[in-house]
């Protein structure tokens, strides 16, 4: 018995298949994006209150974050997290980095090409 084949299709899926396949691909770029962009604002913030840090240790500068918490206690709790946010930020480097590999060195919002996106994923 002969069997008919969709066009675009491998053997043994089935169009609906292939449709969730896209359906679920689309669904992660769409998160994957929405955690690109977080890590942008984090990485941004991180650094920006990195120099703080120095800044305020450099000319002894002190003060209140918020009504009960000092700089110095902002500081360092900041730097008690810092291994868990290393963490985090690596994870979502790794996770777009399989995603790109699985899609063609596509990256979900498309802000990179082939180039860029190398970059992006380097260990710091």
């Amino acid at each position: 018995m002969a069997t008919t084949r969709v066009s675009g299709t491998s053997p043994g899926r089935s169009p609906a298949r292939r449709t969730t396949d896209t359906r679920d691909r689309a669904r992660l770029a769409l998160r994957l994006w929405a955690l690109r962009v977080t890590l942008f604002a984090v990485e941004r913030t991180y650094v920006r209150l990195t120099e703080l840090r120095t800044y305020c240790e450099d000319h002894g500068i002190a003060g209140r974050v918020g009504v009960l918490q000092s700089s110095t206690a902002f500081f360092e709790m900041l730097e008690r997290r810092r291994p868990l946010i290393e963490l985090r930020r690596a994870l979502i480097r790794w996770r777009s980095l399989q995603f790109a590999l699985r899609n063609d060195g596509q990256v979900p919002g498309g802000a990179f090409d082939p180039v860029d996106w190398k970059v992006f994923f380097r260990a710091e």
